[in-house]
């Protein structure tokens, strides 16, 4: 081979150890951003005031009436903590099986209190026809698919 064509295959050879390498760096930012979004997920839902809207919640379901003020605002923010996990997992910036794991039980335990809260909202604010947190909804729907697989592989 002549000294050009060695140069041409030598720039060949970088250009695609370039290539590939960026690819890679990509790959691995993507993965390293979806987990730094879990943790920042997991971080707010493990806040006090989200703690409270979720027990609140429960308070509130079980006297059958709905909250006013400061403890309805809590409601609201951990519903919408919760449903912000659902869109995200749906879009695939977070794993669900990473979800389910460690917030699946929750979304089962909340699934009650919350379609109560999201149907009474929905009446007494007149929303007819705007759905009010539904990935909360799918969340909860995911909760029991993943829950009754784990309790078949446990049979297993």
């Amino acid at each position: 081979m002549s000294g050009i064509t060695w140069l041409s295959l030598i720039a060949i050879i970088t250009s695609i150890a370039a290539a590939a390498t960026s690819i890679l760096a990509f790959i691995y930012s993507r993965k390293i951003d979806k987990r730094e979004l879990f943790l920042r997920l997991h971080h707010q839902m493990t806040q006090l005031d989200a703690q409270k809207g979720r027990r609140l919640l429960h308070q509130a379901k079980k006297r059958g009436r709905m909250p006013i003020d400061k403890e309805r605002d809590l409601i609201n923010h951990a519903m919408a903590l919760l449903d912000i996990v659902g869109f995200y997992q749906e879009k695939g910036h977070i794993k669900e099986r990473e979800v389910m794991k460690l917030w699946g039980a929750t979304f089962l335990q909340l699934e009650e209190a919350g379609k109560w809260f999201i149907k009474r909202r929905t009446i007494e604010e007149n929303r007819h026809g705007q759905d009010l947190w539904p990935f909360f909804k799918d969340m909860c729907d995911n909760a029991h698919k993943h829950h009754a697989a784990r309790q078949l592989s446990r049979l297993k």
